[in-house]
């Protein structure tokens, strides 16, 4: 606690001290925190996205990165005067809380992002390539000026969702903000609006006109089904809630394979509420396994739903895999398999990111990822009338090695038809099994029929094998001999793909 108010600025800045060890705080440094803090307001970073040598902004990062780059404006550093309040009343360890997610995510750091002109840009299925430096031209720099613009317009129409504040208490607690511990469930907010923007609007649509009522209109009510309310579809209330059912405590860090089921949870319920959403559905992939025929019973529905049954009907579907590409890190050779999935139109995306650090990775640039980052805080948006949709959109594409990516995620696709299931289904796994491997651990496998049968299949062949050593055995020890068996392939352990 004698730690000066400056190396614990620094530190904030540069992610070092994790969220509870601001309560360890002395009430005199937390004054001269909240001192600093409100004197340093000058108002919001300025400047826009991209500038002539084709570099981009950033937004927020931590000053750790923000040594990596050449230059930085003279205001790239001033944290955001409407995020600053006095604390409310209550006791210490509240007042501790709202300084501290001030001081960290209250920040906008206007950082130069560079995109080397020799690599083209992969967004989610679509591509952005640049004339080769050896025959640069007029023409040709005006060409990759707006594929520059292009790919900025793409990045700048995704839906992005960040920590808020002053919203209403959630979970029967005091908590009226998630900074700190609702990343993941922001993360898996963008993937499902991808998901959901693509079943509305499509991959063309880009957020360029708002006065297209119709699409406009589309694009706004996607935004109120995540609003931060009790009452929204898949706003963070209701995705504590059913994590609470789940058995998490509210403020509770959640992993990319838990938000996958709770995302699927908060769709079936909300379908019944919200007939635009009863077309589309969310199958979570087991053991990094897609069944088939379970994706098919899902999409068809049963004849207890008669607006889903029969053969002829089909509901779009997110495809949710949950995978682990290594044990304490991203095994290197899943990198070109995670750059095929970019390229593919179906790819919504990967929830992932650092340890504890949950981050939206939606395309990837040489050997570095490109994602939008949750850890923002922002004020709640009354979304129940006309609503401004600035902060829903980021301006700032940041990136990350691929080698810095944490191994446990979750993959998203998007499937319309049955006929893109299928096309699926044949090209996914011959694509997903890393190159030049003695042993291939594809990172997703498809299985013709229900989980349920395999399950039982396999179950019964241990069942039978144990059976037959057990006999096996029996006989050899009557007749004085020891034999070994070696283990089944199919029961080997589990591996780390």
């Amino acid at each position: 606690m004698g730690q000066r108010a400056e190396d614990l600025y620094h530190d904030v800045l540069s992610d070092e001290i994790d969220l509870d060890d601001s309560f360890e705080l002395d009430l005199g440094l937390a004054s001269r925190l909240e001192f600093d803090n409100a004197a340093c307001a000058r108002g919001p970073a300025s400047g826009s996205g991209f500038s002539s040598e084709r570099m981009l902004s950033s937004a927020p990062v931590s000053s750790r990165n923000a040594k990596r780059v050449e230059s930085i404006s003279d205001d790239a550093m001033a944290p955001n005067p409407v995020l600053y309040q006095e604390p409310s009343p209550g006791n210490v360890k509240n007042k501790l809380r709202h300084m501290w997610n001030q001081m960290r995510y209250g920040w906008t750091v206007n950082v130069k992002t560079s995109f080397d002109g020799s690599d083209p840009i992969w967004l989610l299925g679509r591509i952005y390539q640049f004339i080769a430096s050896s025959g640069r031209t007029p023409r040709t720099e005006e060409m990759d000026q707006r594929h520059i613009q292009q790919f900025e317009l793409d990045f700048q129409s995704r839906l992005w969702f960040t920590y808020r504040k002053d919203f209403s208490k959630i979970g029967g607690t005091s908590l009226t903000s998630d900074c700190g511990w609702g990343c993941m469930i922001r993360s898996g907010q963008m993937m499902l609006a991808q998901g959901l923007v693509m079943h509305f609007l499509g991959r063309e649509w880009l957020h360029t006109d708002p006065s297209a009522r119709e699409q406009e209109a589309f694009h706004e009510e996607i935004i109120r089904w995540f609003g931060d309310s009790p009452g929204a579809a898949f706003g963070v209330h209701k995705l504590v809630r059913l994590g609470q059912n789940a058995g998490k405590k509210v403020g509770e860090w959640y992993g990319p394979a838990s938000i996958a089921y709770i995302l699927s949870k908060a769709l079936q319920d909300s379908q019944m509420m919200i007939p635009l959403l009863q077309n589309i559905c969310i199958y979570v992939a087991q053991d990094c396994t897609i069944y088939e025929q379970d994706v098919i019973d899902l999409c068809q529905g049963s004849s207890a739903d008669p607006r889903r049954s029969g053969g002829s009907h089909w509901c779009s579907v997110l495809v949710l895999v949950p995978v682990r590409l290594g044990s304490e890190a991203l095994n290197p050779v899943y990198i070109d398999c995670l750059k095929w999935l970019f390229s593919l139109e179906s790819c919504i995306g990967i929830i992932g990111g650092k340890p504890k650090h949950s981050l939206y990775f939606i395309g990837f640039q040489g050997e570095k990822l490109i994602y939008l980052d949750p850890h923002y805080c922002q004020d709640v948006v009354d979304l129940r009338r006309d609503f401004p949709t600035d902060s829903f959109h980021c301006k700032f594409p940041r990136k990350l090695t691929f080698s810095k990516m944490d191994p446990s995620c979750t993959i998203g696709f998007y499937l319309k038809t049955r006929s893109d299931f299928q096309q699926f289904c044949r090209l996914v796994p011959e694509k997903l099994i890393p190159p030049r491997q003695r042993i291939a651990y594809p990172i997703i496998t498809v299985h013709s029929g229900r989980r349920r049968d395999a399950v039982q299949f396999f179950t019964q062949q241990e069942a039978n094998h144990r059976l037959s050593h057990h006999h096996h055995h029996h006989y050899s020890s009557f007749s004085g001999r020891e034999h070994s068996r070696s283990k089944p392939a199919e029961f080997d352990d589990y591996v780390f793909i």
